[in-house]
């Protein structure tokens, strides 16, 4: 730290520029000055770059400020601040659970020549972005998609091979080849229960449904990224988490757990009396882990499925909005237009119309249920004493 140069950043010798503006520069100032100054390692600025009264000057001092522990609401830090916290290697699993727990996702840095250790941490992240033994700026477009999850966005990634379908209204879930996937989706074994139990029921539809979905889901499949040599890149798809099924009826229900069940995320269902005995059935003969909120859209949640009519979606939408924490996403149903097949198996057209029709089963795009994370290795690093890079017993 002691070697950085503050200054104009259009000087090549400069490693530092100013903040963007004073209000970010005070920001910063106040969070430093609240931390404890034992705990506190701070360059002076240097001569002409301090901060006079009546000054534009938003030059932060670099800081280094370590930490005892991490706390929930640790918040993120938009400046020259580095935070340090040592930990026991037993406490490793602990401290990737705290992280999660803060809500922040963007990037996380890995810096280790022990595969088990970085598979461990990948496997348990909840973050867009990882790097492994390189840095973490510098996004590569269609090479390393960019983009986090919780309070660090809700996708979809920039960058990435299906950035502008996503964007699309009825878009078409990405289509993987066998030879593209490194890594092939995980059908959930929920979602065949659901399926198989809609079958003895009569519930045709929704098991022809449950089918569809078992092909296009997406969870757990892992492609490989274009990249220079000694570089992996990879895109996986994961569950976003909670989900909250705010439907009308007990088909449109049915509907939402199949796509939630297929995504891997878990079912909250409101706490209304009108699905006592259905969700009694799923538990019972189904084995489906569903959980019963009293004041559902207060509820904490990572997802929001609605079969509503444009005009009811809207008061919804603006009902997640106003919460505190991090955005929510909200996945409206989609449905057939008038005339248009109407079979258990179809798929909705693009522009596909919003209102609720009875003979009509909604559908949920699955992907976008689902976080995408991307994992950059650089493989030259990994280079030297093999036997260095497992852990096995002994």
């Amino acid at each position: 730290m002691a070697e950085l140069r503050l200054g104009n950043p259009g000087d090549l010798c400069v490693d530092l520029g100013p903040v963007i503006d004073g209000e970010a520069q005070n920001a910063i100032e106040r969070y430093l000055g609240a931390q404890p100054t034992r705990h506190v390692v701070r360059l002076p600025l240097p001569v002409g770059q301090e901060v006079d009264a009546g000054s534009h000057a938003t030059f932060v001092a670099p800081a280094i400020v370590e930490l005892s522990a991490l706390e929930p609401d640790q918040r993120e830090v938009f400046g020259p601040v580095l935070h340090v916290l040592r930990w026991r290697r037993s406490e490793l699993a602990a401290l990737t659970d705290a992280i999660n727990a803060t809500g922040y996702g963007l990037t996380l840095g890995i810096h280790s020549r022990i595969d088990e250790t970085i598979d461990s941490i990948v496997a348990r992240a909840r973050v867009g972005n990882i790097y492994v033994n390189r840095n973490m700026i510098g996004a590569v477009v269609g090479v390393q998609p960019f983009g986090g999850e919780g309070r660090s966005g809700t996708g979809p990634k920039a960058g990435g091979p299906w950035y502008l379908p996503r964007l699309r209204r009825a878009a078409a879930p990405p289509s993987l080849s066998a030879s593209a996937l490194r890594q092939a989706a995980k059908v959930p074994a929920p979602l065949l229960r659901l399926r198989d139990w809609a079958r003895r029921s009569g519930h045709g539809a929704i098991a022809a449904r449950c089918d569809t979905y078992a092909r296009e889901t997406l969870l757990g499949a892992q492609v490989d990224l274009p990249g220079p040599t000694g570089e992996s890149n990879s895109l996986s798809w994961h569950a976003r988490g909670r989900a909250l099924c705010l439907a009308r009826a007990e088909g449109a229900l049915l509907a939402q757990l199949a796509a939630v069940l297929a995504s891997g995320n878990e079912a909250i269902i409101p706490d209304d009396m009108r699905f006592d005995p259905l969700c009694a059935t799923l538990r019972d003969a189904v084995a489906l882990p569903l959980t019963r909120a009293h004041a559902p859209v207060d509820v904490a949640c990572e997802l929001v499925l609605h079969d509503a009519d444009a005009p009811t979606l809207a008061d919804v939408r603006k009902s997640i909005a106003a919460r505190e924490g991090a955005r929510v996403r909200v996945v409206p149903a989609e449905f057939e237009r008038e005339g248009e097949s109407d079979g258990p198996d179809a798929r909705p057209a693009p522009g596909a119309a919003t209102m609720l029709t009875g003979a009509r089963l909604a559908y949920y795009p699955l992907f976008l249920l689902l976080v995408e994370r991307t994992v950059s290795v650089n493989t030259a690093a990994a280079g030297g004493n093999a036997t260095l890079m497992t852990l096995a017993p002994g």
